[in-house]
């Protein structure tokens, strides 16, 4: 049987990209950090801890002190990464998103890995497809502040234009009393 050849492109995991874009960030600007949720392996982020282990903080499965951990790096000079599951930034630590990062105006990242079904086989506790940035709808993180999106999706190495504010201390503007 003879193979057909096909325009195809390869598949590409995103997550490598936020991996290499983070760390080449964190090359030039000490400040920062990333914090994760057990997730280290799942974000992509061993090369990251090898290459900056004072720099992760990895809190366990605890994704509402992920997030305040993340504000109060925020709130101390550092530039935070904070990178999980979707599912898990969007539902169990919107609480902690609404009031320790937009409402508070502090200069965090929210990385949200995986969106849609990409955990298909974890189940529908996994499955982000109602509200995070990445699968199309954002409806909940669209009314704190206008978060600044990106997704580096880039596979050829080239970060899209919103990871170059990563590190230059753009925060989303502040709400409305």
């Amino acid at each position: 049987m003879s193979q057909v050849a096909t325009d195809t492109p390869p598949l590409f995991d995103c997550r490598n990209a936020f991996a290499s874009a983070i760390e080449k960030l964190a090359d030039s600007d000490p400040r920062i950090v990333a914090v994760v949720n057990d997730s280290v392996g799942s974000s992509k982020l061993s090369g990251f801890k090898a290459r900056f282990p004072d720099r992760l903080i990895n809190v366990g499965i605890a994704e509402q002190n992920m997030v305040g951990v993340g504000a109060g790096l925020a709130n101390g000079g550092f530039v935070p990464f904070v990178s999980a599951a979707s599912c898990f930034l969007t539902a169990r630590a919107m609480e902690q998103v609404k009031a320790d990062i937009a409402y508070s105006n502090v200069n965090v990242k929210l990385v949200g890995q995986s969106s849609g079904v990409a955990y298909g086989e974890l189940g529908a506790t996994h499955h982000s497809i109602e509200m995070w940035p990445g699968c199309g709808s954002c409806r909940i993180s669209r009314y704190l502040c206008r978060p600044t999106r990106g997704r580096p999706w880039k596979p050829c190495g080239q970060r899209p234009p919103s990871m170059d504010r990563c590190s230059s201390g753009s925060r989303a503007p502040r709400c409305p009393n």
